[in-house]
Order: structure tokens, then C-alpha cells, then sequence
């Protein structure tokens, strides 16, 4: 009895360090081993028994530690690591972005006098200058224009400059520019198939994949994810409204398609493309499973058919492996914030690609060398490559937006990041219609050239029925309608300290008040508290009171003026002091110039 009750050896299980493990196999060894080793000094062979056990008991600790923390997302200190949860949590590393700008395009022609007599330039010395051609800032930073710029389109006299040294016509056009090199690779695909093949890019830093395509002329498209069959393609508009909306948005089905990612250490782009062959016969919907069924060798009877896994890579479902060819690959190259260049700093033509709309040569030539660049406004966007730290930090954020339409926040965000070439919205809101539970009533506006608001052209609307529908909840169903434009203005009367002069006090009261009205600090179905107003009117240096304060609603053509036909009855949607707008509308200051009056006695 006394022998089993000793062979029960107790055995500590939270012990982390060199000491805990010393301490507790010392105590060990003393209880069951006494009568074999008395001796555990630091000189004894004993000590040296417990000091080699303890070391790899801490070193075992601290390796099962490490893996352990390695396996989160916020403990995780291996690059390698970090990359790999944060690709699991659906997050790419980020290379350094390009910068964005508008440059506005000059050239003298030839001019030529309207009916009216009023200065234009001679159209037919017009030329297209086209997308690819580029300019350069003083610091040597290339950017290359996106949108073909046509100098022959003048549509009204806004848009000509006048040279002031010998009053020419001069045409000006702005054309959005990208900062980075573009440049071309060719590389040899061999004839062997190969799943998932990839291929990396010999270039650093590239901000873009532009454009692939193979010997055959199969164009490949960039999409987030392998399975991802369709993409949005973007068609010219040739409707009345291609001003404010100049390209369409459609689905395109992409079966030739890849996925790009940046190294944030080797700085190298790699491209992965899908796992099936050209040659597979895999166009029904749901394919013939007797087409994927393991060789049965020898055997005349059977029980039953095992399908082979590997078979359903080689179908069209993660796209098309390229095989025997020669791919090109046009790649955007460099950014950074070195490229967030100063306005008036861009003034160099690059390569520039030139459309000629006569036959005239001689005199568009001439014109042609006119051709000058600048930038109005900074360009914006260049930023450095993501580090491992904002990796680690944004990976969990990526992850809880999952890339879906839930909540409010998710569909403003959403329709705001639409690209801007597909229309641009300018404000929107969204609500729950109350009439059914699962329809989402999205209200919308646009701008017009000048910056007063509009109603969104169709072809907006259909744009973004076209962008939402890829992201929403199979469950619900979206309406996108038009928002009401309440035009309001504003007459008041203050009475000012006899110290201050009357028309200095209104007149920094009319600036504080139209800046309080401007359209930037309105949202759809926000109200107006009157106590603000005649705050922001108190609060203005010399005003000692107020006399009189009225909202008035315009609507209609009034003294030549244009505003909404929306009618609005102030007096009964003012309550408690508050100017309450309803949920599918906007209050606007038309004219602030105008429709904000104001008197000072």
C-alpha cells in the first residue's frame, strides 16, 4: 500500500520561468528521488540535472508562448505572421499610393468672331488631346492624364480665358491627372498547366495593374477575390445627360481574371490567377458529376462513385489559368507622399497623344505648340507604403465592415465611395421604409457646374442601382428617389450700439449668416433651430438686438431667378422654435447673396 502510494508523483502545470520550473522540479526530486541523489547544489551533478530540465522547460515556454501570440492578429510580431491574418481577415498591404490632381489644359488658337460679335476660337485649329498623355512638376514627379480632353468642345463662353498680352482666344480645359510612370512587361507563360499560377512583377512599388492580356487577346480583369465572376465596366454615356453622368455602369462576366499582392517587404507585386483550363467543357450551370468521377481500373462491378476534388479546380469557377502564351502587363509605377506636389508646381508637357479634327495640319501644329499645363489646387492622396503596424491596426476594422450593406453607416459609405465618373452624388440619406420591413429608401442629390443643388439624372441613378446591388443583403430591396429642394431665405433687422457704424455691423452680420446658410453645412432632412440663427446674430459685434427675423420659402421663376418648384408653408413647420424639415428634403439657400436681406437701424 505504501509502495503505490508513493509512485503517485504530483506534477505542477503553470509554471513559465527558469526559476518556477528550478523550484518545483527541485521539491520534485527531493520527495521521490532522495534516496538516490541527496546532493542538488549549484556544483553537483544534481544541480546540473535540474538547471538543464529548468532551461528546457523555460525555452519550450517561451517558444509555445510566441506561437500562441502569433496566432493574433494584435500579439503577432513576425511580418510573415501579420500578413498572413491579416489576408485572412480580408485585409491586402497597402503599396505607396499616387497622387491625384486637377490640371488645367491651355492652348492659343486662332480666333474667330460669333453673330454677336463676341471673341471664340477657331474649333477647326482644335485638337483631342488623349488619355496616357503626361505632364510633370518641378520636382521630376510624372502624372499621366485619365480622361481624353476635347479643346474643339466649347460649350459656353465659361469656359474660355482671354489672354490679357494679345486678347486670343484661349481654351481651357481641366483634366483629372494620376502621378506614376507607366510601364509594360511581357512575360512567357509555358504550355504546362499550372493551378493558382503566379507571377511577380519585376518592379517595385507598382501603385496599379493597368491592363493584362495574353497572345490570344484575352483581356484579364483585377478582382478582389478568385470566385468572383463579374466586374463593373464602365460604357460612355450618349444621353442628354452625359454632362453630369459621362459613363454608365454595367456588370461585364470576367471568366479571364486575377488577384494582385504587395509585398510591403520585398516590395514586389505578385499576380495570381485562377485554377482552370481554357480546354474544359464546363458551361452548364451545375456541372455533370459523372465528369469528375475517380477511374474505376479492372473493375466491371462497383458499389458506389467517389469524385475526385482535384477535377473541380480545372473548371471555370476560380477563372481561367493562362497557358502557352505571352502575357502583357501595363503597370502604374512609384508614389508616395513626394508626389503631393504644390499648386502652380506642375507646368511641364510630357508624351502627349494627339487626336487631330482637321485636316488642316499647319495650323493645329501651330496650336498644338501652345499646349501648357498648371495645377490650380495641391495634388492630394500620394502616401507611403502601409507599415506593419497599420496593417496590424486596420486588419480588425477591415474585418467588422465585412465588405456588405447592414447599417446606415455601411450605405453611406458605400454610395459616397462610388467613383465619381459614374456621377457624382452629393448628398444622400437613408431610412427604413415604414410601409415594408425590408425595403431601404435611399434619397439622393447632385450638384450642378455652379454648385446649386439638382435632382440626380436617371442615368445616376441607374449607375448606382447598377453598384449597390453587388453589396446588399439578398433580403433587401433598395429604393433610390429624389429629394426634395426647399428653398428658404431669411430677412432680419438688428439694432446696433451707437459706438459702431451701421453698415460695417450688417455687413459682417450678412457674412457670418451666409456662411452659416451655405449648402456644405446641410444634410438631407436637417432642421433649423431659429435660436442658432439669432445666436450667430447676437454674437456679431455691435448688434444690440434684434427687431424682426423671417424665413421666407421661394419657389418657381422669380425676377428672373430659378428656383424649386417645391412649395413650403414656414408657419406651419416651425414648431418650438425649431424650422423642422421633412425626412425627404433639403433646405437651400438659392442665391445668399439675395435671398439673405437684412436691415440696421
Amino acid at each position: 500500500m505504501a509502495d503505490k502510494i508513493r509512485q503517485q508523483k504530483i506534477v505542477r502545470y503553470l509554471n513559465k520561468d527558469f526559476d518556477g520550473f528550478k523550484s518545483d522540479m527541485l521539491e520534485f526530486a527531493k520527495t521521490h528521488y532522495a534516496d538516490v541523489i541527496s546532493d542538488f547544489s549549484d556544483a553537483s551533478v544534481g544541480g546540473l540535472f535540474l538547471d538543464f530540465f529548468s532551461y528546457v522547460g523555460d525555452v519550450t515556454s517561451n517558444y509555445l508562448d510566441h506561437q500562441f501570440n502569433e496566432l493574433f492578429i494584435d500579439s503577432a510580431r513576425e511580418p510573415k505572421n501579420v500578413k498572413r491574418i491579416a489576408k485572412q481577415l480580408g485585409l491586402k498591404p497597402r503599396p505607396p499610393s499616387p497622387a491625384t490632381v486637377e490640371c488645367s489644359f491651355f492652348v492659343e488658337a486662332p480666333v474667330i468672331f460669333d453673330i454677336n460679335g463676341n471673341v471664340m476660337p477657331d474649333t477647326n485649329t482644335l485638337f483631342k488631346l488623349r488619355a496616357g498623355s503626361t505632364v510633370e512638376a518641378d520636382n521630376g514627379t510624372v502624372f499621366e492624364l485619365q480622361d481624353t480632353i476635347d479643346f474643339s468642345n466649347i460649350i459656353s463662353n465659361e469656359e474660355l480665358q482671354i489672354s490679357q498680352r494679345d486678347s486670343t482666344g484661349q481654351p481651357t480645359k481641366d483634366g483629372f491627372c494620376i502621378s506614376g510612370i507607366r510601364k509594360t512587361f511581357s512575360i512567357t507563360v509555358s504550355n504546362t498547366y499550372v493551378k493558382f499560377r503566379k507571377i511577380e512583377i519585376p518592379e517595385r512599388d507598382v501603385t496599379e495593374i493597368i491592363r493584362v492580356t495574353d497572345s490570344e487577346g484575352n483581356l484579364y480583369h483585377e478582382v478582389d477575390y478568385l470566385t468572383q465572376d463579374t466586374v463593373f465596366e464602365a460604357i460612355e454615356n450618349e444621353e442628354l445627360d452625359k454632362k453630369d453622368v459621362p459613363l454608365l455602369l454595367k456588370i461585364k462576366p470576367v471568366p479571364f481574371r486575377f488577384v494582385s499582392e504587395y509585398d510591403i517587404e520585398t516590395e514586389l507585386t505578385t499576380l495570381t490567377f485562377g485554377s482552370g483550363q481554357a480546354g474544359t467543357i464546363d458551361d452548364d450551370i451545375v456541372p455533370d458529376p459523372s465528369e469528375f468521377a475517380l477511374p474505376f481500373y479492372g473493375k466491371k462491378t462497383l458499389t458506389r462513385f467517389s469524385i475526385n476534388p482535384e477535377q473541380f479546380l480545372k473548371t471555370r469557377t476560380m477563372g481561367i489559368s493562362p497557358m502557352g502564351t505571352t502575357l502583357t502587363i501595363e503597370a502604374r509605377i512609384g508614389g508616395g507622399l513626394t508626389h503631393n506636389v504644390a499648386e502652380k508646381s506642375i507646368n511641364a508637357i510630357g508624351g502627349t497623344i494627339i487626336d487631330s479634327l482637321t485636316t488642316n495640319f499647319i495650323e493645329t501644329n501651330a496650336v498644338i505648340q501652345t499646349l501648357d499645363v498648371s495645377n490650380l489646387s495641391p495634388a492630394t492622396g500620394g502616401d507611403d507604403k502601409q507599415t506593419l503596424e497599420e496593417l496590424k491596426s486596420n486588419a480588425a476594422a477591415n474585418f467588422a465592415s465585412q465588405n456588405r450593406l447592414v447599417t446606415r453607416e455601411d450605405y453611406l459609405s458605400r454610395i459616397y465611395s462610388m467613383p465619381t465618373k459614374f456621377g457624382r452624388v452629393y448628398r444622400a440619406a437613408v431610412k427604413q421604409n415604414t410601409n415594408a420591413g425590408q425595403s431601404i429608401q435611399v434619397h439622393i442629390l447632385s450638384r450642378d457646374a455652379k454648385g446649386k443643388l439638382i435632382i440626380a439624372p436617371d442615368a445616376l441613378k441607374r449607375n448606382l442601382k447598377v453598384f449597390l446591388n453587388e453589396f446588399r443583403m439578398i433580403t433587401d430591396s433598395v429604393d433610390i428617389l429624389d429629394t426634395r429642394i426647399i428653398n428658404i431665405g431669411l430677412d432680419f433687422s438688428v439694432v446696433t450700439n451707437s459706438k459702431f457704424n451701421k453698415t460695417v455691423v450688417l455687413n459682417n452680420t450678412l457674412k457670418r449668416l451666409i456662411n452659416f446658410f451655405k449648402i456644405e453645412n446641410f444634410q438631407i432632412g436637417q432642421s433649423i433651430i431659429i435660436d442658432e440663427v439669432k445666436s450667430l446674430i447676437y454674437n456679431t459685434e455691435g448688434v444690440i438686438s434684434i427687431s424682426n427675423l423671417k424665413f421666407n420659402n421661394f419657389s418657381g421663376l422669380i425676377s428672373g431667378v430659378q428656383y424649386s418648384n417645391d412649395t413650403f408653408s414656414i408657419s406651419k413647420n416651425t414648431l418650438k422654435g425649431i424650422l423642422i424639415c421633412p425626412d425627404d428634403a433639403i433646405f437651400e439657400v438659392r442665391n445668399v447673396n439675395r435671398d439673405i436681406r437684412g436691415a440696421a437701424t
